[in-house]
């Protein structure tokens, strides 16, 4: 009761402290509290004291009751310290901290742009965390949490960043704001929380990781499952998710069951093949499994399958997803009795079918990059056979192992008519393979160097009228040919919006500098007066580079007579670029030296 009035009166007392003492006199709360005091006296004379005093301030004038609310506060003050305890049940002990301590070397201000990258949202953080990381500012205590929170963060590639280079450049020292922050029915920013502390902990009781998968969310499940492959002795647990429902989870289980080298684990992979619905599923695991006997047992189950496709006319769907999944996984494997049966897969009637023509291009890519040379050998046999359905690939392997003439003499007869199924797979092979010849100076003569071909098949493209891979195929010389055919093209064009005389203009330049000048000029003018055109690219930005010094009187007129802004500056600049060649070394200004692409 006492302790209740003295908590009382030293409310009062502060308040009439802050409000001056002026407003002691006759102050009614004061007074109240006076009798409640006098009664105590008799338990704690000291109380009397202050029963006094109160009624000295309150009956005080303006100019008494300074010093009488000070003595009042002064005793009121001492009997309350009376009151306190310093002391605390129990054995003392040194608290440790959950939450590890740490430097705090960077300034705030440098600090700030950090910590509003890792927790806020916005464009440009993801370069601003690289340039921290760099910079070592992740040392610093101060941006562990929200490291820990960026693992959050909605834009995926920032996320997983802070998950694979950030939070183990910090260190286990995160690894306990990890845990206080995570939460097992959470999303997918826990299941990075927990693989992350794993990362950082390393392998060791595996409990946590147990009750994920049990207890946990999906995303942690996944996690957990993902993690569990560490851990052999956690076979059984593994096994168990890989019959889930959820596919994700079953994934993740056949991923982990992959890195534990042990019957059980290949029975189940090979269980997963075999069956239409996990047979995708199985495909990655099969290529990092440890187990050393598992290719020779997919092999034979390869066999059967081959076997099966002679049942019927039209092989089932199940069929084909199982063979497809087989041949998946076998395209990591070099070895000479994998190359066999793909070759075998590739020669069989049954098997060489419309409804399995995915699964024939990718057995020909995997033979393909084998290198084997005798492998590269049956892939070129094959563009002759099965209605030239793998002529593409036949062709590539034909590049990496015949010379140039031989493959112009072997493939070049398929193009005599364009409008074939042969042909037209033909030229789209060609086109893929030759983007490099689209250019101009060293980096044509390096994609030319790396891939010769035959000079028979410019003539041949110019006949074909394939416009796009004549302007690959000219030489870096004159061609009356070829020079007739591109001015054609770009006369066809005139200045009408929507056509790119770039190629064309690149291949001019390629042969001679000196006429594709005045034809690249004649093309500006053209447009430029005619008002067609918005911009000019990047391929044309390039060749004006190529133009001579003599050129800059008629680029700075085009320029003033352009209609558009973007036009005209970028003229004045070309016309800069070629002015200044006259000032380079004695030459230049006649070679048209540009950049190269």
């Amino acid at each position: 009761m006492s302790l209740q009035v003295l908590t009382e009166l030293h409310e009062e007392v502060r308040r009439l402290f802050i409000a001056g003492s002026g407003m002691a006199a006759g102050d009614l709360r004061l007074r109240a509290l006076q009798p409640k005091l006098e009664k105590l006296a008799d338990a704690a004379p000291v109380l009397g004291r202050l029963a006094e005093g109160v009624r000295a301030l309150v009956d005080s004038d303006a100019e008494g009751s300074p010093g009488r609310l000070l003595e009042l506060g002064t005793l009121l003050h001492a009997v309350l310290y009376t009151q306190g305890r310093t002391g605390a049940p129990g054995e003392l002990r040194e608290a440790v901290a959950d939450i590890p301590t740490g430097t705090t070397h960077v300034p705030y201000r440098k600090l700030k742009p950090l910590i509003d990258a890792l927790t806020e949202r916005g464009p440009g953080r993801l370069e601003l965390i690289r340039s921290a990381l760099e910079e070592g500012l992740f040392e610093d205590i101060r941006s562990h949490r929200p490291a820990v929170i960026a693992l959050e963060d909605s834009y995926t590639e920032t996320a997983e960043f802070v998950q694979e280079q950030v939070l183990p450049a910090i260190g286990a020292r995160v690894v306990p704001l990890l845990l206080r922050e995570l939460n097992l029915q959470g999303g997918k920013a826990d299941g990075r929380r927990l693989l992350a502390i794993h990362r950082l902990r390393g392998p060791g009781d595996p409990s946590l990781y147990l009750t994920a998968l049990a207890e946990g969310a999906a995303e942690l499940q996944i996690a957990a499952a993902s993690i569990l492959g560490d851990y052999e002795d956690q076979e059984a647990a593994l096994l168990e998710a890989s019959r889930s429902r959820r596919k994700e989870l079953r994934e993740a289980a056949l991923l982990a069951l992959a890195r534990i080298p042990s019957t059980k684990a290949a029975d189940r992979l090979m269980e997963c093949l075999a069956s239409e619905k996990d047979a995708p599923l199985a495909v990655e695991p099969f290529r990092l499994s440890r187990d050393p006997d598992i290719m020779a047992r997919v092999l034979a189950h390869a066999e059967s399958l081959l076997a099966e496709f002679g049942g019927a006319d039209k092989p089932e769907a199940g069929l084909i997803t199982r063979m497809a999944a087989v041949v998946s996984s076998l395209g990591t494997k070099r070895e000479k009795e994998v190359l066999s049966f793909l070759q075998k897969l590739l020669e069989s009637p049954h098997f060489m079918k419309r409804e399995t023509e995915e699964i024939q291009e990718e057995a020909a890519a995997h033979l393909l990059e084998s290198g084997d040379p005798q492998a590269l050998g049956f892939v070129e046999s094959l563009h002759d056979k099965w209605n030239h359905g793998l002529i593409s690939f036949a062709l590539r392997a034909a590049l990496r192992r015949l010379p140039p003439e031989a493959v112009y003499e072997r493939y070049a007869p398929y193009l005599q008519e364009k409008n074939t199924a042969a042909a037209k797979e033909l030229l789209q092979t060609i086109r893929r393979l030759t983007t490099g010849l689209s250019r101009i100076g060293d980096g044509y003569r390096e994609a030319r160097a790396s891939q010769p071909w035959d000079e028979r098949w410019l003539p041949l493209f110019i006949r074909l009228d394939e416009e796009e891979l004549v302007c690959r195929f000219v030489p870096e010389a004159p061609d009356r040919e070829a020079t007739d055919y591109l001015l054609a093209k770009l006369e066809s064009q005139g200045g009408r919006r929507g056509n790119n005389p770039a190629p064309l203009l690149t291949a001019l330049f390629r042969m001679d500098k000196a006429p594709a000048s005045e034809q690249l000029l004649h093309v500006i003018e053209q447009r430029t007066l005619a008002g067609s055109w918005w911009y000019i690219d990047y391929d044309l930005q390039r060749l004006l580079q190529e133009l001579p010094a003599s050129s800059s009187g008629r680029l700075e007129k085009l320029a003033a007579q352009a209609k558009n802004e973007g036009i005209r500056r970028a003229l004045e600049e070309a016309a800069l670029y070629a002015r200044n060649k006259e000032h380079g070394p004695k030459g230049e200004a006649d070679k048209g030296e540009g950049i190269e692409s």
